[in-house]
């Protein structure tokens, strides 16, 4: 066959020789397939961009786990008519060629998956072996430069894009730079990170698939360094990468990392065993051997570190020959069940190699050695995430299984309350604490500050639609208003009376309880409409064919029908004019008739469901997280039977066409329930469907528990909520209504420990919730250059809040929140402390001067620096503020001037 016959798509249309590397001017680059069984898509690498080729099918919509850069580029190739739907499919198609920036965009933008996977994509060499894509990029220092542009795209040196131009990096500058601040590491780490952070961070710009190169200044205590994080810096949600520039040999947080450019990759501090049991697995323990070992560009070397709990801190060499030594320190890391699950792997580039003109492709090899890593511990901490469930010490004699209406969230507690001082972000964590019970995929896509704007309008969204409440508690807030309440009600001019329900049976319903409205005994029930007598027939597909489907069983399980958006974000179709509409919208807004039999397609000659249309058409996206971004049009359906696999042409003469809305000519709605031995009316109809619903309380212990909770107390106890063995119910004494609390209700309440107490909490209601704390985070704030001196607001509250925590307790400290939201400035920083930390002291210390004074370390500071002044001695002492003194940087550097470095628990 010669070449100009094979199809493009084709593995063959490019071949590689490991004997004999391909030539730039005759080759072109490998045509990639994304392996996926759910469609099919191919690539190229072109001039430096990876271009899906045309004809290459993509999935509909976006997902909560892409990055939002990618769904802005998925939202203009559908606007660009780049993307459109495809004929006869639930899928959409590109147009034409189409470049990217990177393949782990193209695979996200695809497959609705977010970055710091693998790419996906591979191609068949000759030998009949797969070659995946980051392995045929390879180390690109590694290979001659014809060869690294042809595997780019870029054709020879003489045609093509040009490459990026690295220059050597002026480490000499950076030293001597770094030996003028010696005394002032603080100032200096300022200066450094201005001049020295933008071309590193330019340096290590690439076409990574885990790595994303960020700023992220570093304020040193122990050495002069400057930080670029190249991911998630140091955070629970997966492994982290980071580069640091050192000055010296000092090390840093006792590892004897040498001066020049060291790159880090590992996993975060903390407990949990999620890595080690994924490390069990023998493919998983393979991948990340191989991936510690691989080779670097000569020189260099990686360095395997474990935490303190292993023994004393300690540099293991990695690399080829070494995979015996590796091993084995992985084997005692997989097998320290409970301690430390810190890991970090560190790769040096010497002064000297940072001034070679080898500089730029020897950090490229060593930064595609950590990217390669960096994808192997992310899948890691992924697939060590879900740990089991440890065995449960039951109450005797309640052994048993739980009916299986609803499944909590692992390791998330029903009942719980987030406490600490004011200003530590208690009511802000609420937001992460909600999303984990109810969207928590979207929270780990979503991680860390960056994160923070999406998943507040996240939160939002669940709020609006129903699945969050939240209330405040106050000294006047009472039982009628939590659970139900006679209120004075004005219809037509005449007052009267109703009984209303609180906002805590109103979240009970929500999360699907089993309650009836208030307005006394049962609610009548509904009449469904029964089945027309004219009633059409329609088949309908939700989530295509996917033998799986999250969107289809919760369609069932709320009793509706679900349809998509077709590629495009999802809009209310109830107002819009019919020439707005396509036609598929069209047949699901107006066609469908309360009282016609649809169909549930699950394949092209498979019945699923058969159920009759109860409601009108609704615009729905909040309805359930998987409905936020796609399948947000609901009709109301009553299922009549669910769980079918019938043949569609032995029930109807004929199988499924693709379009997902069709009406089946030529057969009655009677002929179909006979033939598929279903009654028309079901037997009893179905129970509330539960779902998560999360009641947020704020200020939790303000209000009179006991009076506001009442029966509460009891039935709010995990053991006795619906379902469990133990479960319990009470009556309401205003409605007589049964009450039962189901295991779907979360509870999350906050406490100023500030303005009560902990020991004073109604005792009944701290052993029914979880407690934790939620303390001050100082290493949160900035660091600021006020006029090229630096005032570390980290070290400003620490020391505070050291001398607050000796002098009254733990519980009257200062929250980091009273220092941010405020200008960058001394100004707005003097504003802080002069309207809102001063008067609170004022109020911790009743007025006692002498401490407020020694808090702010006034004693040790010149006169005109003290914020608070003191004169006259004995009987005569007098304080006054000294407002001359919110002017002087050196009254708030002089707050902290006094405490060793070394006593402050940042390392940047």
């Amino acid at each position: 066959m010669s070449r100009g016959k094979l199809n493009r798509f084709s593995p063959e249309a490019w071949e590689e020789s490991d004997d004999h590397p391909e030539s730039p001017t005759v080759e072109p680059t490998p045509v990639f397939t994304l392996k996926t069984g759910l469609l099919s898509a191919f690539g190229q690498m072109r001039n430096g961009q990876f271009v899906v080729l045309a004809g290459s099918e993509a999935r509909p919509g976006t997902s909560s786990e892409m990055d939002e850069g990618d769904k802005r580029i998925k939202q203009r190739l559908l606007e660009e008519g780049v993307l459109r739907p495809k004929p006869d499919s639930p899928l959409l198609e590109f147009v034409g060629d189409t470049p990217f920036k990177t393949a782990t965009a193209a695979s996200s933008v695809i497959l609705l998956r977010p970055r710091g996977v693998s790419t996906g994509w591979y191609f068949v060499n000759r030998a009949g072996s797969e070659v995946s894509f980051g392995d045929w990029m390879g180390m690109l220092s590694k290979i001659p430069d014809d060869v690294r542009r042809a595997r780019q795209g870029l054709g020879g040196n003489a045609s093509g894009a040009a490459p990026r131009q690295v220059s050597p990096f002026p480490f000499a500058q950076f030293a001597a730079d770094a030996a003028q601040y010696t005394e002032d590491r603080v100032k200096g780490n300022l200066v450094l990170d201005r001049r020295y952070a933008p071309p590193l961070l330019e340096a290590m710009t690439g076409d990574w698939d885990a790595l994303e190169p960020t700023r992220s200044p570093y304020s040193g205590r122990e050495q002069l360094a400057v930080k670029v994080g190249l991911g998630s810096v140091k955070n629970d949600s997966g492994a982290f990468a980071r580069a640091l520039l050192f000055a010296d040999d000092r090390g840093f947080e006792d590892v004897p990392f040498p001066a020049g450019l060291t790159l880090e990759a590992g996993l975060p501090d903390g407990a949990g065993d999620g890595p080690r049991t994924a490390l069990r697995d023998a493919g998983t323990w393979g991948a990340l051997l191989d991936a510690l070992n691989a080779p670097l560009p000569a020189g260099l070397g990686a360095t395997l570190t474990l935490n303190r709990d292993f023994g004393p801190l300690a540099l293991l060499p990695l690399g080829p020959g070494q995979e015996q030594e590796a091993a084995q320190v992985l084997e005692r890391y997989r097998d320290g069940l409970g301690l430390s699950r810190r890991l970090r792997v560190g790769v040096s580039l010497p002064p000297a190699l940072l001034e070679s003109p080898d500089f730029p492709q020897v950090l490229e090899g060593a930064l595609a050695y950590l990217d390669r890593l960096l994808g192997v511990l992310n899948d890691l901490m992924q697939a060590g995430g879900a740990e089991p469930e440890p065995e449960v010490i039951a109450v005797p004699g309640t052994e048993g299984p739980r009916p299986a209406t609803f499944t909590p969230v692992p390791g998330i507690p029903l009942n719980q309350i987030l406490y600490g001082p004011p200003g530590t972000g208690k009511t802000y964590r609420v937001v992460d604490e909600a999303l984990a019970v109810l969207d928590p995929a979207f929270l780990a896509a979503h991680p860390g500050p960056a994160g923070r704007a999406a998943r507040k309008r996240r939160y939002d969204e669940l709020l609006a639609g129903g699945q969050i409440s939240f209330v405040t508690f106050h000294q006047s807030f009472g039982y009628e208003d939590f659970i139900e309440g006679i209120k004075p009600v004005m219809r037509g001019g005449q007052l009267s009376y109703e009984l209303q329900d609180g906002v805590f049976l109103e979240a009970v319903r929500s999360a699907g309880g089993d309650l009836p409205p208030a307005g006394g005994g049962e609610a009548p029930a509904s009449a469904e409409p029964p089945v027309r007598p004219d009633a059409q027939v329609w088949r309908m597909y939700v989530d295509g064919t996917a033998p799986v489907s999250r969107v289809r069983d919760l369609a069932l399980a709320r009793g509706e029908l679900r349809m998509g958006s077709f590629g495009e974000a999802p809009r209310d179709l109830t107002h819009r004019d019919a020439d707005e509409l396509g036609g598929r919208q069209l047949l699901f807004r107006d066609s469908l008739r309360v009282g016609d039999l649809v169909l549930l397609a699950t394949g092209a000659d498979r019945i699923g469901a058969v159920g009759v249309v109860t409601g009108e058409y609704r615009f729905d996206p909040h309805g359930d997280p998987a409905f936020a971004t796609d399948y947000a049009h609901a009709r109301a359906v009553r299922w009549l039977a669910t769980g079918l696999s019938a043949s569609a042409s032995a029930v109807l003469g004929r199988t499924f066409s693709p379009p997902t809305l069709q009406r089946v000519a030529g057969v009655n709605a009677a002929g179909v329930l006979a033939a598929l031995g279903v009654a028309a009316h079901p037997a009893a109809p179905p129970t509330p469907a539960q779902r998560p619903h999360v009641l947020v309380i704020d200020e939790i212990n303000r209000g009179n528990i006991s009076r506001i909770f009442g029966e509460l107390i009891t039935l709010l106890e995990s053991s006795k909520r619906a379902g469990a063995p133990e479960a319990l119910s009470a009556t309401l004494p205003l409605s007589r209504r049964t009450l039962s609390i189901p295991p779907s209700l979360y509870v999350i309440g906050t406490m100023n420990t500030a303005d009560r107490s902990l020991t004073l909490l109604d005792a009944a209601l701290r052993r029914r919730f979880v407690f934790r704390p939620v303390w001050p985070q100082p290493e949160l704030l900035p660091v600021l250059d006020i006029g090229g001196t630096a005032l570390d607001l980290r070290k400003f509250l620490y020391a505070i809040n050291g001398r607050i925590e000796r002098l009254l307790g733990r519980e009257q400290v200062i929250g980091h929140a009273y220092l941010l939201g405020l200008p960058a400035t001394l100004g707005g920083v003097a504003s802080a402390v002069r309207e809102r930390i001063l008067p609170l002291l004022e109020e911790y210390f009743f007025d006692d001067w002498n401490k407020i004074r020694e808090v702010l370390a006034d004693e040790g500071k010149p006169e005109e620096a003290q914020f608070v002044q003191r004169t006259g001695s004995g009987a005569e002492v007098r304080y006054r503020v000294n407002e001359q003194a919110f002017g002087h940087l050196d009254a708030f550097t002089g707050v902290y001037a006094g405490v060793s470095d070394r006593e402050f628990p940042f390392d940047g």
